[in-house]
């Protein structure tokens, strides 16, 4: 129950059976206390006015399966000055404002989202975070929650969900679906932040430039047990992940279907440590690198990958590296396409092909330059 979560810590005054916007507003802005509010089955937010303010204060929403309808006039809920909001079994829609159109945290504190519907919300024009934004040092635990057609290609970064400023978000369980943006992470933008990823499913998701699916800059990105397929990045480079000057590890996913105009149809790296196990990567298509496309990036490990069927116009059907280490170890490189290097295109790497890894049946030259598995 969400209950836990706070009054393990707090002693909660409950107040039930809150039926209208502007009860549940005043209710929050009155309190001194911890509070429990659970929506009433007459809930209505069509009197919206303002945003809900949590400033340093703990609270708790239990939705009812209620519907919150911002009706484009703003945005619901600002958490902040290490304030905790705990919501759940709601649906949100149509949060407009400036970054975060729905739910924004900020100054150390704490959204707790949990089952939770977020449709058609967005910001204005160049601002980050779609639906949900959090910033300095906040924290977004996400569970069992939906995040659909939010943001459009006026919000700058993250579609769906933005941090920056040392916040982390915790994404579990859930499903990002149609989400846009312009500039960065069609649906999930991290900036000088972490997101960690687990067992969700992100699909058809569509930035204007870099990481169709999820974007990080100066960031740590770890993606487990997950689903990203058919994201685009119309004019840039990473169809699914676009990473730069970050850590990013992909561990036990699936990447299939997803498209870039340039670089990675699945990932793209810059300056960034890249880790990769246990996941398949099909159908990808780019201009180089139709999976993975690392640029001036120190190292990049695949363990136990299947590369299969992705395409490019140009160099590295499967892969493309121009520097630092490559390494492949119990992996499959096969069906792939490109002009040259069907499977690997590699310029300046040092290359390391241990010899349970497979090599077959890409379009040839299948590794330029061409190179030998290397002895156990």
């Amino acid at each position: 129950m969400l209950s836990i979560i706070i009054s393990s810590v707090f002693a909660l005054r409950r107040i039930s059976d809150v039926s209208s916007w502007l009860t549940l507003r005043d209710t929050i802005g009155d309190s001194t206390d911890p509070l429990l509010i659970t929506l009433s089955d007459e809930f209505s937010s069509s009197d919206y006015d303002a945003e809900c303010l949590v400033n340093g204060k703990q609270i708790e929403i239990a939705g009812n399966g209620q519907l919150l309808d911002a009706m484009n006039g703003g945005r619901l809920f600002n958490v902040m000055n290490g304030g905790l909001l705990v919501v759940g079994d709601l649906s949100v829609e149509n949060g407009f404002s400036t970054s975060g159109g729905a739910m924004r945290a900020s100054a150390a504190s704490t959204l707790n989202i949990n089952k939770i519907k977020f449709r058609n919300c967005s910001t204005r024009s160049q601002f980050y975070g779609g639906a949900v934004a959090i910033f300095e040092n906040s924290t977004a635990n996400i569970r069992e929650s939906e995040f659909a057609m939010n943001g459009n290609f006026d919000v700058q970064n993250g579609g769906a969900i933005y941090a920056g400023e040392n916040s982390t978000i915790n994404l579990h369980n859930s499903f990002l679906a149609n989400n846009r943006a312009n500039g960065n992470g069609g649906a999930i933008s991290v900036s000088e932040a972490t997101v960690n990823i687990f067992d969700t499913t992100i699909v058809d998701n569509e930035v204007t430039y870099n990481g169709g699916a999820v974007a990080s800059y100066l960031g740590v990105v770890l993606i487990h047990g997950s689903v990203l397929s058919n994201n685009k990045a119309a004019s840039g480079d990473g169809g699914c992940l676009n990473a730069k000057l970050s850590t990013a590890t992909i561990l036990n996913c699936t990447l299939s279907n997803n498209e870039a105009r340039y670089n990675g149809g699945a990932v793209y790296v810059f300056q960034t440590v890249i880790e990769m196990q246990e996941s398949n990567f099909v159908s990808n298509t780019a201009n180089d690198g139709g999976a993975i496309s690392a640029l001036t990036t120190p190292q990049l490990l695949l363990r136990d990958c299947n590369l299969t069927s992705n395409n490019v116009v140009q160099l590295g059907g499967a892969v493309y590296c121009n520097s630092g280490t490559v390494s492949l170890e119990g992996s499959l490189l096969e069906w792939n396409v490109g002009a040259e290097g069907g499977a690997l295109y590699t310029s300046g790497s040092v290359v390391t092909i241990d010899p349970t890894t497979i090599v077959r049946d890409n379009t040839e030259p299948e590794i330029v330059p061409a190179h030998s598995k290397d002895t156990a």
